[in-house]
């Protein structure tokens, strides 16, 4: 009785094993799947934007802005200049979630440093923002839509005229419509625009836009149209630099 009562035992122990095992191969093989996928997603985005897939980029981390962390998925050039399209995964410091927001980061890199941080972004985020990389002092562009839509902040003010014209106001508005489709100044406008738009961030030796979101095909539309206004600031910010 005792050795049938065993032997149950045993075969029971030995077919939790196996659905045990069974569980974690079918954990693994979704995990695959899911990284192929995601792979195939960002190797058809970087074609999009004419750059070349990066395999095994190494994470950059950024105490300085909470939990920040980018991995490159892709390079390339564009008239002289590096770009790179990366991943960035941020958690706030004082957050207890062990996951963080997702980005997708289009980068061109500077010629020369700037000694000037700007960044724009939608005005509903700003406390988000500020409680995970530091406040900046807001600027006014003295342009009624833009300003209703967006906030500015540089470290130093007196360059928002001069890196912010009316041209660059103009394409980000624009971008805003492709990207959340709002037009207007509403609440619930910028609520759409917290969901999926980032932030256009100058910084000493890069320029950036950010959209929520991991690398997919469809952020090649508005990550092309944010390209040329990444031109445009870069070029700004140094020949302003230049001439100072």
């Amino acid at each position: 009785m005792s050795s049938r009562a065993d032997r149950g035992a045993t075969e029971r122990a030995l077919a939790t094993l196996l659905l045990f095992l069974a569980g974690c191969a079918a954990v693994a093989a979704a995990w695959w799947w899911l990284a192929r996928a995601n792979g195939r997603d960002r190797d058809v985005l970087a074609s999009a934007l004419g750059l070349e897939p990066v395999d095994g980029g190494s994470p950059r981390h950024r105490s300085d802005r909470g939990q920040e962390r980018e991995v490159p998925v892709a390079r390339g050039r564009r008239e002289g200049r590096g770009v790179e399209l990366l991943l960035r995964t941020l958690r706030a410091r004082r957050s207890g979630r062990r996951a963080g927001s997702a980005w997708t980061v289009l980068a061109l890199v500077l010629q020369h440093p700037v000694p000037v941080r700007l960044l724009v972004e939608p005005s509903i985020r700003a406390a988000i923002l500020d409680a995970e990389s530091g406040p900046l002092p807001e600027v006014g562009t003295g342009d009624p839509a833009f300003d209703a839509v967006f906030r500015v902040a540089a470290t130093d003010p007196a360059a928002v005229p001069v890196l912010l014209d009316a041209e660059l106001r103009a394409a980000l508005l624009d971008l805003r419509t492709r990207v959340s489709g709002t037009r207007d100044a509403g609440t619930a406008a910028q609520l759409a625009d917290t969901a999926v738009l980032g932030a256009l961030e100058l910084e000493t030796e890069r320029v950036t836009i950010a959209l929520r979101g991991t690398p997919m095909p469809h952020l090649a539309g508005p990550l092309a149209a944010a390209l040329p206004i990444l031109e445009r600031l870069a070029a700004r910010a140094e020949s302003s630099t230049r001439k100072g």
